[in-house]
């Protein structure tokens, strides 16, 4: 429905509003990584140097950006929680994660869609630029997100084989075991809600 409006943007929420995917003004689902890769661009533009917190799993798009303004990035277990805690004992400018959960503590101490959204309208009205012109100049990367059933009692095993087999890589542990490639990087973890 963007397009044929010739809308700026779209964007559709979560059931309780927490979370936020961006539609282009070409019409195209961004999905869930790039909400918080448009707000930490443009948060980082205007609060270069400061820090901004993520989990492990997000994508790398964020360092990338972090790197553009000298900002560090800091690495969370994934959750809420985590985040929101890491970004308020550091002083952090942004916290979020891609699942389209971003914290903006200028306005609330917790994800918030709506304001997310605010946010990415401002971004556009200041530059005067589009999503998809923002977008363009990301580096792009690719994500795959999976999940298979493990019995709960076989989480820290299967862990601990994943660790040694991979050994020879450089690991983040974390939140479950994060192996990094010269190509890219592979997060195992279990599922804290369901044996997965």
């Amino acid at each position: 429905i963007v397009k044929p409006l010739k809308a700026d943007a779209g964007f559709y929420f979560n059931l309780d509003a927490t979370g936020l995917v961006v539609i282009s003004d070409q019409g195209d689902s961004l999905g869930e990584e790039y909400t918080f890769a448009l707000l930490s661009e443009y948060i980082l533009s205007e609060h270069p140097g400061k820090a901004i917190v993520t989990n492990v799993s997000t994508s790398s798009l964020i360092d990338d950006l972090a790197a553009r303004y000298a900002s560090p990035v800091i690495k969370t277990r994934i959750g809420e929680k985590y985040i929101i805690e890491r970004m308020r004992s550091i002083g952090g400018v942004l916290a979020g994660e891609g699942s389209g959960g971003a914290v903006l503590p200028e306005f609330l101490c917790g994800f918030d869609g709506i304001a997310s959204m605010g946010m990415i309208l401002q971004m556009l009205a200041k530059r005067q630029t589009s999503i998809s012109e923002t977008v363009a100049s990301f580096p792009q990367y690719s994500i795959k997100k999976d999940f298979v059933r493990c019995p709960v009692h076989l989480f820290h095993p299967v862990l601990r084989r994943i660790s040694e087999i991979f050994s020879a890589n450089t690991l983040d542990l974390t939140d479950g075991v994060k192996v990094f490639f010269q190509s890219g990087w592979l997060h195992i973890r279990p599922s804290r809600n369901e044996p997965v």
